[in-house]
């Protein structure tokens, strides 16, 4: 096949438009890529897998202006869904862009607890969950890892 040969597509849900395609880290059983796109009453994130199957979709955020900084808020908790065996970990609702006191006041809603300093890596367990978080110099959420644990 000629490069960029379209092997499958998602389907378009009414009123949304695809406004990124992003790879997914490969994991066994996990998405291989991820569409996120904006719709009337906000911006979602869908998995699929290499084959071209619809894993789950989940809200992540409300349609904000191009200008606007997307500010990430520590109870913006995205739904939890019946496909994730850990639906409402902390994971799911930090958001990249938090700072390290919005992290400290959803993790202290959720009675865990977090570095006293700022370290470059936290690491915040719940229920069979682990959630490592990579924060910037200036304390900002730069990168996020949900791992199933037993």
């Amino acid at each position: 096949m000629a490069p960029g040969t379209v092997l499958w597509n998602g389907g378009d849900v009414p009123g949304c438009h695809t406004t990124k395609i992003m790879p997914a880290v490969p994991t066994a059983n996990g998405p291989d890529v991820f569409e996120q796109s904006e719709c009337p009453d906000g911006i979602y994130i869908r998995a699929f897998t290499a084959q071209g199957i619809a894993l789950w979709r989940r809200k992540i955020g409300s349609v904000r202006s191009k200008l606007e900084r997307p500010e990430a808020s520590p109870t913006a908790a995205i739904p939890s869904n019946p496909l994730d065996t850990h639906p409402g970990s902390i994971c799911d609702s930090v958001l990249v862009g938090l700072k390290s006191e919005g992290v400290r006041q959803l993790a202290k809603t959720r009675n865990l607890s977090v570095p006293e300093s700022v370290e470059t890596v936290w690491v915040l367990e719940e229920a069979g969950v682990e959630c490592r978080l990579w924060f910037s110099k200036n304390g900002e959420v730069v990168k996020k890892r949900k791992i199933l644990i037993r």
